[in-house]
Parts: C-alpha cells; structure tokens; sequence
C-alpha cells in the first residue's frame, strides 16, 4: 500500500528532457492538476497538445521495473544501479534518489509562481500512487511529497 505524505528534503536529480521541450506556464500546470483531480484533465480546451502530453508525463509517467525495483522510465533506469553502488548498496535510497523531481527544476517562473506548484506536489504524488497500483499490483510503493529549500518534490521508493 503507498501513501502519501510530507516529508523532509532530497538532493535533487536533473530535469527530465521531455518536460524541457515545451513551454509549460505555472498556470498551466496548476490548470492540469486542478483539472487532474476532478477528472476533466483531456478537456481542458486551449491547452497545446505538446504541453498536455509534457503535463501527463508528469503527472501520469511511464514506470519500468529494473533490477527488482520500479524506476521512472524516462531516466532513472539508466541511473539505478550507479546510485545503488554509491549508496553502498541500499537499494530504497537509490530508488528515492532515481524516483524523485523537483518542480522548479521543470517549471520557469517568479517566486510567487512556483509557490503555487506547492499544492501541485501532493496532486503529483497521488496519481503516482494510482498508476502504480494499477502498473504494479501487489508491489508495496511509498510516494511522498515535499516541500524543501529547493521547492516542492515528489520522490518514490519501495515501502
């Protein structure tokens, strides 16, 4: 069972290059969770179909299992076992550290705007709880969500 929760700071990883193709506004991205909870996030009108598809990998991304662990796809399966190695094989630390983003990492904007992501983080978090139950059922997942010197991040690791 994952749950959500607020939590202490991570060191952050690099943005992933598919949300730095597109232009996403902090509006919009607030504008896709709001809708996200609500169900009504494919109707958003006037939305670009490159930022809708920027935003559902974010909210919805692609999960591989690596090595017995679940990674994030689009990066942190290329990284898993460096970080399992410098971590003296502690594989849960690894996986946090593969399985995390910051937001201001993916996101431009004054410090009002990224305020406003804050709120995002745990919308973030709990439809990552969701496809990982639905991509891997019967694997025990801990999705947390926090919010440090670095903003708002969500981070993923085995429970």
């Amino acid at each position: 069972m994952t749950e959500s929760e607020q939590v202490g700071e991570f060191s952050g990883m690099k943005p992933l290059d598919v949300y730095l193709r597109y232009d996403v506004s902090v509006e919009e991205v607030v504008e896709f969770a709001l809708a996200t909870v609500d169900g009504r996030a494919g109707r958003i009108s006037g939305m670009k179909k490159e930022t809708r598809e920027a935003l559902e990998s974010l909210f919805w991304p692609r999960w591989s299992l690596v090595s017995g662990s679940i990674v994030l796809s689009d990066f942190a399966s290329r990284n898993l076992d460096a970080w399992v190695e410098e971590f003296g094989g502690d594989v849960r630390r690894a996986e946090e550290m593969v399985n995390h983003i910051h937001l201001w990492d993916w996101f431009e904007g004054d410090d009002s705007e990224l305020a406003r992501l804050e709120g995002t983080a745990a919308i973030i978090a709990q439809c990552w709880e969701s496809k990982l139950r639905d991509d891997f059922p019967g694997r025990s997942q801990r999705v947390r969500w926090s919010v440090g010197s670095y903003g708002p991040e969500v981070t993923m690791s085995r429970a």
